[in-house]
């Protein structure tokens, strides 16, 4: 008959496993990256809606007060709206004066933030214009404002996110504490956390060392 011999590992064996465990416990999960462009559906350009999709992320019109919902737009803009050659999205609080918007992962995943472009969506823009990306976390809240230029500004700026922003965010609104608002918003770069491959090794000698098997046939 044969048979198979399940005895534990040695203790050198067990030894170094526990050690590799150690310092790959360590290694720091990699950041999967996208950006979104507003333009990956260019039949959605002229799109107005309360709700937007695009890269699993989801934005939607938050109404606190139970009014009219303002919209959303995607659109390249021209006249006297900025343009910059590509879609953006831009929001206009024309009916409700608490109206914000708020965005965070469909799969309710944490991410972060890493960069964005935003303007005052009239152009030219004679007024800075704060715009506020309020940041929730499972412990509280954290808060960049960014504040466009004015001064006859027709074009986009790109602003950096610090560090409080860069992962463990499971929404964002973006407020600016003006009625009507008025802004745009193009190339939102975001993180979400991937598994190291150190830490998919350890669960492998870790699954490994449970099992205990080192067989051999006896017969």
């Amino acid at each position: 008959m044969k048979t198979f011999d399940t005895s534990p590992l040695s203790r050198p064996a067990l030894t170094l496993v526990t050690l590799l465990a150690v310092v790959l416990a360590g290694v720091p999960a990699a950041s999967g990256q996208g950006t979104i462009t507003f333009d990956s559906h260019p039949g959605l350009v002229g799109f107005q809606g309360t709700n937007y999709y695009e890269l699993g992320m989801g934005f939607r019109v938050a109404s606190p007060g139970g009014g009219i919902y303002d919209s959303i737009y995607v659109t390249e803009g021209g006249n006297t709206q900025v343009h910059d050659g590509t879609p953006y999205m831009a929001f206009f609080n024309q009916y409700s004066g608490d109206n914000y918007v708020a965005f965070g992962l469909m799969n309710a995943a944490t991410f972060g933030l890493t960069s964005v472009q935003l303007a005052d969506v009239d152009s030219p823009s004679y007024t800075p214009l704060p715009i506020t990306f309020r940041g929730f976390t499972a412990v509280g809240f954290v808060t960049e404002t960014f504040t466009t230029p004015g001064n006859g500004a027709t074009t986009f700026l790109r602003y950096s996110f610090d560090a409080d922003f860069a992962s463990g965010l499971t929404s964002v609104a973006i407020l600016t504490g003006i009625n009507p608002a008025h802004w745009a918003m193009d190339n939102l770069a975001f993180t979400v956390p991937e598994p190291a491959a150190g830490s998919l090794v350890m669960v492998g000698l870790l699954i490994f060392a449970t099992r205990k098997m080192r067989t051999r046939r006896r017969t």
